[in-house]
């Protein structure tokens, strides 16, 4: 949701729980229909990132999850 680098910080500084959602059925690419298929969602802690915005490219940020739990 467009989030800053500074606001990634604080979630994880501030140890807040995230709601993930990994979803293959839905927009333009989407899987519906087949058996690969798959929408999975659970809650978890940002542990960690990684930003990349070398000058004049493509930015690339990577994310690390801990879940709390099943997913569902």
């Amino acid at each position: 949701n467009g989030e800053l680098p500074q606001d990634l910080m604080s979630l994880i500084i501030n140890k807040t729980k995230v709601q993930l959602t990994f979803d293959q059925t839905s927009g333009t690419n989407n899987r519906t229909g087949q058996n690969a298929a798959i929408k999975r969602s659970g809650n978890a802690y940002l542990t960690d990132y990684n930003l990349t915005a070398p000058n004049r490219q493509n930015s690339t940020l990577n994310c690390k999850f801990t879940g709390t739990g099943a997913l569902s």
